[in-house]
């Protein structure tokens, strides 16, 4: 299923990978503008990053592999300003109950995702241009401990919806 969005923007697609190290999130006044995202692929760090990177850059990494991302949420608004709606605030949790600080403000209408069993966060999918417009995630869903050394066929993954508005421009 396609994330939240509409016509504008980029939409993003971030899948075949085993497991997130760092996140960084860019943040302005009203909205979230940018997140990079190291991924860990065959032993290797893969970078990918979405929006514009303005604002505040704020890191949050993970004692990888011993821990890892679990949970995703955060919050959304439309911007009557930008005539849009935006990703307006994130947070990450995981496996050993550590939560991120808040990247934003707890403003519009709250998400989160989480693997249905506590599983890994190991992609995003959303929209993006001059801000992050929608986001969504994507977690393992079975047992990938071998999937380091190259092959994804020991797991499957889940695909959860992504939240936001319909566009990604503002």
């Amino acid at each position: 299923m396609e994330p939240l969005g509409g016509n504008k923007g980029e939409g993003f697609n971030n899948v075949g990978y085993e497991s997130v190290k760092k996140i960084t999130v860019g943040v302005e006044d009203v909205n979230i503008t940018y997140i990079k995202i190291e991924y860990v692929k065959n032993g290797n760090v893969e970078i990918r990053e979405h929006g514009a990177a303005h604002g505040e850059l704020k890191e949050f990494s993970v004692d990888y592999p011993k821990d890892s991302i679990t949970a995703v949420g955060g919050t959304y608004k439309h911007i009557y300003s930008y005539d849009t709606t935006l990703i307006i605030s994130l947070y990450f949790t995981t496996s050993k109950g550590f939560t991120s600080p808040l990247f934003g403000e707890m403003k519009g209408t709250k998400f989160e995702f989480k693997g249905e069993h506590g599983e890994k966060l190991i992609g995003f999918h959303g929209r993006s241009s001059n801000a992050i417009d929608a986001i969504g995630a994507y977690f393992s869903t079975g047992d990938n401990s071998n999937s380091g050394r190259g092959s994804n066929s020991e797991f499957s993954t889940q695909k959860l919806d992504a939240q936001g508005g319909k566009g990604g421009n503002y």
